[in-house]
């Protein structure tokens, strides 16, 4: 799945969490020490630019683990669209094309991730 359209599903799938909590995307702003307008660029797919620390402290405000928001995209990526391979496999595939930099920054990220969910 392209970048743009991951973000987008992600997005969606923050709002849905938050729609099925109750809570405005003002209040989600407030509890998560963040803002509205970030609230609002992440559901509307525009958060690309968003840092990762955002998006965990929007998870914690809605009382859910990153890794729960993860699963939840990657079971509307699958029901949307079955392909022969995994999407593990594609993004080994992804990561494998990428510079050692990139590598890297992505490390960084996926450690972050897993350091969250033990949390």
């Amino acid at each position: 799945m392209e970048n743009k359209k991951l973000i987008a599903k992600l997005g969606e799938t923050i709002g849905t969490i938050r729609k099925k909590k109750g809570i405005s995307q003002v209040e989600l702003g407030k509890i998560s020490k963040t803002s509205q307008m970030t609230v609002q660029r992440i559901e509307s797919g525009n958060g690309g630019g968003t840092r990762i620390e955002a998006i965990f402290t929007i998870a914690k405000a809605l009382d859910v683990r990153l890794v729960d928001i993860f699963h939840e995209l990657e079971k509307r990526s699958s029901t949307a669209k079955k392909s022969s391979k995994s999407n593990w496999e594609k993004v080994s595939e992804q990561v494998n094309n990428l510079s050692p930099t990139d590598k890297e920054w992505v490390s960084d990220i996926l450690t972050k991730v897993l350091e969250h969910t033990r949390d």
